[in-house]
């Protein structure tokens, strides 16, 4: 919640009113049982042109990470990437982006572990490549990786400095 309120604030202090933010976007696609919820993701992001369309939007999942935590790491790895693969998030679009809460320093452990366990499971299809500049408190990453349906999905992993 504190995050889409500091989305909502970024939001009316540039004035983007062709940007919109939804909470917990639920995903239950046409043909499937009304009461079964295939997931929530954490953010829809929609621009103008996508207002009308309830499958158009641009994908956000949010999941705590931490150096050596391995509980942590497994559910960003499954929970994570797991559901963009399977299709359960971003279904059918090329692109989406998963944030990493980093709890504890340095980035580059958690960026190294998510590197190795990628490789375990994708192989060199999802090598981790730098994207854009360095932020202050984020460090953003970008790879492919396979879907059980479709082509890859471009995944950007966003590690954003959660600790003081």
């Amino acid at each position: 919640v504190q995050v889409h309120q500091e989305l909502q604030t970024v939001q009316d202090r540039f004035n983007l009113r062709w940007l919109e933010f939804h909470l917990e976007g639920v995903l239950n696609p046409p043909g499937r049982v009304p009461t079964k919820t295939v997931g929530r993701i954490d953010f829809k992001v929609k621009l103008r042109q996508h207002h009308g369309y309830p499958n158009a939007y641009f994908g956000v999942e949010g999941k705590r990470v931490s150096p050596g935590d391995t509980a942590l790491a497994r559910y960003y790895m499954q929970a994570g990437v797991g559901k963009f693969a399977a299709g359960t998030y971003s279904d059918g679009h090329p692109e989406a982006v998963l944030l990493g809460y980093l709890l504890a320093p340095p980035v580059t452990a958690v960026l190294d572990d998510i590197r190795r366990r990628l490789a375990r499971l994708h192989g060199a299809a999802a090598t981790l490549r730098p994207w854009g500049p360095r932020y202050r408190d984020a460090q953003v990453v970008e790879g492919m990786v396979p879907r059980v349906r479709g082509g890859p999905i471009r995944l950007l992993h966003a590690i954003v400095r959660m600790h003081a």
